[in-house]
């Protein structure tokens, strides 16, 4: 089941997103500690940009990496510090914990081993936004880990068309178990990727994004500019 709604006003498309995320977090009041999955891409900086203003207590709140390039936080090509600058360290001080994917040069896997270690059971609010091909954290067309039962954490490769090729991500069955998902988009030329995800013809292994909209709390966030 989800929820779409679309905007034509920044502030708006900012403000509905972090209320609706204080909201879940009131909802999730009974659980001892509340995850959130944030993914790189430019859409969702702002949302982070503006979660200090929900009203939680951030000692208990661990943040998660959904995917990363495989490349040295230090990179100007990583995900995560992007994510840092844009939430601040005012909130950066308090929380629990920030899980994310270490690089360890020249062994993925061992990345990949010791990020699925840190991973609580679930995500509880996870934070997307959707390629124009469809994929979702780092999850791409027409591979078989769309359709194949895999761990909590997976090496992906990004199409030719994409900077830096090996990716570490979040597997889709981890991420479809998280309690919420809230998928951002904005730009006109975001309708045309907003109209495919819609488009009956088309099946999740061609377009990844698809399989959210079997999530039984997803809520799409359009901005139209």
């Amino acid at each position: 089941m989800y929820i779409l709604k679309e905007y034509t006003d920044e502030n708006r498309w900012i403000n509905h997103i972090v209320e609706s995320i204080q909201k879940k977090v009131y909802l999730l009041k009974n659980d001892k500690s509340i995850s959130f999955g944030l993914s790189g891409g430019n859409t969702p900086y702002p949302i982070y940009k503006n979660l200090f203003k929900i009203d939680i207590d951030w000692k208990n709140v661990n943040l998660i990496s959904i995917d990363e390039r495989f490349v040295s936080e230090n990179s100007s090509y990583s995900n995560w510090i992007k994510i840092k600058e844009s939430i601040g360290e005012k909130i950066l001080s308090k929380i629990n914990s920030d899980i994310k994917i270490d690089y360890y040069e020249n062994d993925i896997k061992k990345s990949i081993s010791i990020f699925q270690k840190k991973l609580p059971d679930k995500i509880n609010i996870s934070i997307l936004g959707i390629g124009e091909d469809g994929h979702f954290a780092s999850l791409f067309p027409n591979n078989t880990y769309l359709t194949e039962t895999t761990p909590n954490v997976i090496k992906t490769e990004a199409p030719d068309y994409l900077d830096i090729k090996e990716r570490i991500s979040l597997s889709s069955r981890y991420i479809m178990g998280s309690d919420y998902i809230i998928l951002v988009l904005r730009g006109e030329n975001k309708k045309n990727t907003l109209n495919k995800l819609f488009d009956q013809d088309k099946n999740f292994k061609e377009f990844p994004a698809k399989i959210l909209l079997e999530h039984k709390n997803l809520e799409i966030h359009y901005l139209n500019i």
